[in-house]
């Protein structure tokens, strides 16, 4: 019995006989074959063994297909949870100020629960009955992007158009709707992959996130106005942004993921030192300055995340250190290694000392 991968155990009648490549006797008849892998899907079979007949295996192990629908099952209950109330609140209007009505008493809120529920209980259904056979990482991804750019946009226009807000709840919901199906149509025609669908995904979330803060950076009080106009630019310039990237470039969706937590991190470190900033100054807003740090501390953020991964080939970092240089003066990101050792303390007390290695490598 040959395997690709080596090193399988061989089981005959659920007893260990060997690893491949195995060779051995057994008795004439009907046996049951196991092979078992670590890294791979056992391999179960029937074999038929005769008198003076050698029976001969060459199997290549693979990994299945990993499959996105999980994370579009729980996408699709989660936006449809919210879709409910939001479609109730649409549907009943605002309150007129200092009055009471329907949708601020107690049979109210147990519609927005009921509603909440049903919209749950209808994204579970229709999610998970349509996938029985699976669905590519890739799908499932851009279809949960696109709903949320999809949302961005639609509410990024309506607040532009100063458009009442419950009609504004009305339409989210309609550009969910429409983004997640054109989500779906376009990773069918073009087979996307998911590093190119996180690319697209990250795109229009930096996008997002710009057209925000940029608004705040110009105006000091920005009106609901100004906050969607630059809602609306920024998320579909951030989408064309992907789009071409993905095009042009091929990343994996860890290294995209490590890269927007290079992005997280500027933005946050950022936005401190603006606000910090902002604080210590008469002249300046201190969320209106952490706006404008922040936008810079994204980008240097992103392209030192770019940067540090351009190495990066595993679906996740290896476990060696968050920093890492090597000596030809590369570098990259990966996860910190923690170890726990005994230490003796300078009374004499045995403890345990945890260790975490933050940066290794060449200096």
């Amino acid at each position: 019995i040959f395997t690709r991968p080596r090193g399988a155990r061989v089981f005959i009648d659920e007893r260990l006989v060997g690893e491949t490549p195995f060779a051995g006797t057994i008795d004439v008849g009907r046996h049951k074959l196991l092979l078992e892998h670590k890294d791979y899907p056992w391999h179960r079979e029937d074999l038929d063994v005769k008198e003076g007949k050698p029976v001969q295996r060459e199997l290549t192990l693979t990994r299945p297909i990993r499959s996105g629908r999980v994370e579009l099952v729980i996408a699709s209950m989660v936006f449809a949870g919210a879709a409910g109330p939001l479609l109730v609140a649409s549907i009943l209007g605002p309150c007129p100020a200092n009055t009471s009505c329907f949708a601020n008493s107690g049979t109210g809120l147990l519609v927005y629960i009921l509603s909440a529920g049903a919209g749950i209980g209808a994204g579970f259904l229709g999610s998970f009955l349509s996938t029985r056979d699976g669905i590519k990482v890739g799908y499932s991804s851009l279809m949960i992007g696109s709903a949320v750019w999809g949302t961005s946009l639609a509410t990024g226009l309506s607040l532009g158009l100063d458009i009442k807000t419950n009609f504004v709840y009305g339409i989210a919901i309609a550009g969910s709707a429409i983004g997640m199906t054109a989500g779906f149509l376009i990773a069918r025609k073009l087979d996307i992959s998911a590093g190119d669908a996180a690319l697209v995904n990250s795109g229009g979330g930096w996008g997002t996130a710009t057209g925000v803060m940029l608004a705040q950076s110009i105006f000091r009080n920005p009106s609901g106005s100004q906050f969607g106009w630059f809602m609306l630019g920024g998320t579909a310039a951030g989408l064309v942004t992907g789009s071409l990237l993905s095009w042009k470039l091929e990343l994996s969706r860890g290294r995209v993921g490590l890269i927007d937590v290079g992005g997280l991190a500027g933005t946050g470190l950022g936005f401190a030192l603006g606000y910090v900033i902002g604080v210590n100054s008469q002249s300046e807003d201190n969320i209106q300055t952490g706006a404008r740090y922040a936008l810079g501390g994204m980008a240097l953020g992103l392209l030192a995340g770019a940067v540090m991964t351009r190495k990066y080939k595993g679906d996740l970092p290896p476990v060696e250190a968050l920093l890492r240089r090597s000596p030809e003066g590369r570098w990259a990101f990966g996860l910190p290694a923690l170890t726990v050792e005994p230490a003796t303390t300078s009374p004499g007390v045995n403890a345990p000392r945890f260790s975490l290695t933050l940066a290794k490598g060449s200096w």
